[in-house]
């Protein structure tokens, strides 16, 4: 009798976990141009535009993504678009990005 509120409490604990877990990109859905452009004058200031190329390293499918990848274009920053491995492989096996590492996360 003393396993089954064990097991109960284990449960609830990882479904807790199972919520949480979310990978890399925009956890909120801001559409707020304010954000975008604070973020360009940031990346303008620390990396020449038309001399710097940047790597997406996850998918921009959020509305702050989109909005700063076309700021970015927009501003002459040359931007390549995450693409996912044909196959599995670790980070170290894979092909160095053509570009500067880039990858953000708006919380």
């Amino acid at each position: 009798m003393r396993i089954l509120p064990a097991v109960a409490l284990l449960l609830l604990c990882c479904c807790g976990c199972r919520q949480a877990a979310r990978s890399n990109g925009g956890f909120a859905d801001v559409k707020s141009p304010d954000l975008v452009e604070d973020a360009i004058t940031t990346m303008l200031s620390a990396y020449p535009p038309a001399r710097t190329r940047l790597a997406l390293l996850h998918p921009a499918d959020d509305a702050f993504g989109a909005g700063l990848t076309e700021a970015l274009r927009g501003n002459g920053y040359a931007v390549a678009e995450y693409a996912a491995p044909a196959r599995a492989i670790s980070r170290t096996d894979a092909p160095p990005p053509d570009g500067l590492e880039f990858a953000y996360i708006l919380d």
